[in-house]
């Protein structure tokens, strides 16, 4: 009894047989969509950031304050674009053309924010007339990437099972 008390008997830890499936946890459909949401925020601020270089080669030189505050309102304008118009839910981001269709109008709209913003922020320089249209053209890039991956990460989940909805039918016998 003492040494049952000192060292207790555990159970034996249980591993799955080899080639069987591994468990798989649901995942919640808010949680994806924010994290999509953050993700795009992340990827349109490097767009952003490899824009002014890319930009800069043309000998216009513009503060990166600016620039890089432009990028920020720029990107936060679209990742909230996109959210108004349903972007970020399953049905959208698991079909391709669905989702590539969605990106002209939060480009435009976020575009047009960076514009506003250089102009608002010049502080007595010339503002970049150029920069807005290649950070354009890189967050196009960019997103189309990304829900190319988001297409092929959505069938690989679907097919596992993890974005499935649990619904109740209730109904009563009249």
């Amino acid at each position: 009894p003492a040494k049952e008390m000192l060292a207790p008997e555990l159970p034996a830890p249980e591993f799955p047989a080899v080639g069987a499936a591994a468990p798989v946890s649901p995942v919640s459909r808010p949680v994806f969509a924010l994290m999509v949401q953050l993700v795009d925020l992340a990827l349109l601020l490097m767009a952003g950031l490899a824009a002014t270089p890319a930009y800069e080669i043309t000998l216009e030189r513009t503060p990166r304050g600016a620039l890089t505050v432009a990028a920020w309102i720029g990107a936060g304008a679209i990742v909230v674009a996109m959210r108004g118009r349903g972007g970020y839910t399953i049905k959208a981001l698991a079909t391709p053309g669905r989702s590539l269709l969605m990106l002209p109008v939060p480009l435009a709209i976020g575009w047009t924010a960076t514009v506003v913003s250089l102009f608002l922020l010049h502080e007595g320089a010339t503002p970049s007339r150029g920069w807005p249209f290649v950070f354009a053209l890189v967050s196009l890039g960019v997103l189309v990437c990304h829900r190319l991956a988001l297409w092929r990460v959505i069938l690989h989940w679907r097919r596992q099972g993890r974005l499935v909805q649990r619904i109740a039918v209730v109904g009563v016998n009249d």
